[in-house]
């Protein structure tokens, strides 16, 4: 049986950032001003990914209030992270966030929880267990930062082709790592007509943009900039004036060499903050109005509505 949505979008997929409160429950309110600068901009948005969402460090109902309170407010595609230490939690999350929203796009890092010979059965299960679309994340730094010495940081290229081949439900990769490793996923990809592979690296994509669309945690910070360079890359809608262009490349450019050196609570209080730091300022941004004061007319506070 097909997965009831067939199709995970192209273009820009938003790492969107994970804000709890004191208590550990998800921050509503930042969450809502933060979806609503990013409405109209991303393609979909990726929850509880492995970078400022917080990936594996999230519990199962931290996922579930999340995913709830976003799947309410918008009719963006949403994929959600379901990888946990183990294979009996990813399946308990993938069960319960399944239950919330039942056009939702699975992702899982499947080295995290198992070896290169268990990912096809574990796709398989998926797969029939819940008939929604799935796509597998390569992330070898969340390997090196959790997993034992012995255990392989990359999803085998043999498995990948393979699981491309008899997997009617993966419908795509997310990868960060070597750009040798992603020629090699892409040739044993290549007789998959459709299948999506996105790149989880922002520097490398603005060099040389995937077609299938880049997962961005810095469009967090400058959406419509990002929203910006990913159409142009991909030409999916109105050319911008190759000077507005241009700054905008500059701009993500900037960002994203910063991102790769901050500290994940870094990045998140950039996010947090709402406003544009100041390394970003100069850079041609204000004649166009695309920075994040004037995007959105408030930052994104904290606090809580309940």
């Amino acid at each position: 049986m097909e997965p009831r949505r067939s199709h995970p979008p192209r273009g820009l997929i938003v790492a969107m950032a994970t804000f709890l409160d004191d208590r550990g429950r998800i921050d509503r309110i930042a969450t809502l001003r933060l979806l609503e600068k990013l409405e109209g901009r991303a393609d979909g948005l990726l929850l509880c990914g492995p970078e400022a969402g917080l990936g594996p460090d999230l519990k199962i109902e931290q996922r579930a209030e999340l995913l709830s309170l976003v799947a309410d407010r918008t009719d963006l595609s949403l994929l959600a992270f379901i990888t946990h230490p183990s294979r009996q939690e990813s399946a308990e999350c993938a069960e319960v966030l399944a239950g919330i929203k039942d056009d939702l796009i699975l992702v899982d890092a499947p080295l995290l929880a198992r070896s290169n010979r268990d990912v096809l059965s574990w796709l398989d299960y998926l797969g029939r267990r819940f008939k929604l679309p799935l796509i597998l994340y390569n992330h070898p730094r969340l390997m090196d930062r959790i997993s034992s010495q012995t255990k392989r940081r990359n999803i085998r290229t043999a498995i990948l082709k393979r699981a491309a081949a008899e997997s009617g439900h993966l419908k795509g990769l997310i990868f960060q790592g070597e750009f040798k490793r992603l020629l090699n996923y892409h040739q044993a990809v290549r007789a998959r007509s459709g299948f999506l592979i996105y790149d989880a690296q922002e520097l490398r994509f603005l060099e040389r943009p995937s077609t299938s669309g880049v997962v961005s945690t810095g469009a967090n910070l400058v959406p419509l900039v990002w929203a910006k360079v990913v159409r142009a890359a991909l030409h999916l809608g109105p050319a911008a004036p190759l000077a507005e262009t241009l700054a905008c490349g500059r701009a993500a450019r900037v960002l994203g060499k910063r991102l790769t050196k901050a500290s994940a609570e870094g990045v998140l209080e950039m996010i947090r903050s709402g406003r544009p730091p100041e390394f970003m300022q100069g850079l041609g941004l204000e004649k166009w109005g695309l920075l994040p004061g004037g995007e959105s007319g408030h930052p994104v506070q904290g606090g809580s509505d309940r």
